[in-house]
């Protein structure tokens, strides 16, 4: 199982335009959580009844960490300074744009917006870790 983001803007800035990078270490879980847009409603003589709405975004959070060696367990060999990915990430959050998450062996391969990330330094190793949580995107037509 890989974890991948790629950048997929199209809007012609060629500054690291097509950035892609791969997590060094896995998250040992993820959570998605889908839901949908169902009401509930009281009626005369039924009772309540369900109505089935559309399919909410999804969202997926996991925790890992952006370490500051290449440990052996490394999934690939991680760049020499750990606070790159959190550049990486936080410009993706300041593009405003979507980004592509996949993780290898699953269905996910799709569009997201980075909701939520929580960064902290181990003091001692110096490793970053952190917490993403992503909401689906879907193109407006």
């Amino acid at each position: 199982m890989e974890f991948w983001f790629k950048d997929e803007r199209t809007d012609g800035n060629e500054l690291n335009k097509n950035q892609i990078f791969q997590l060094p270490v896995n998250p040992p879980t993820f959570e998605v959580q889908v839901g949908a847009n169902n009401e509930t409603f009281e009626t005369e003589g039924l009772g309540e009844i369900n109505i089935i709405g559309e399919k909410k975004l999804a969202t997926i959070t996991f925790s890992s960490f952006f370490p500051a060696q290449n440990y052996n367990f490394c999934v690939c060999t991680p760049r020499d300074d750990p606070y790159d990915y959190v550049w990486i990430l936080d410009t993706f959050m300041h593009w405003r744009k979507p980004i592509r998450f996949i993780v290898t062996g699953t269905n996910i391969n799709s569009l997201y917006s980075i909701e939520n990330f929580t960064y902290k330094e181990n003091a001692m190793s110096r490793d970053i870790e952190f917490t993403l949580s992503l909401k689906e995107y879907k193109k407006l037509s």
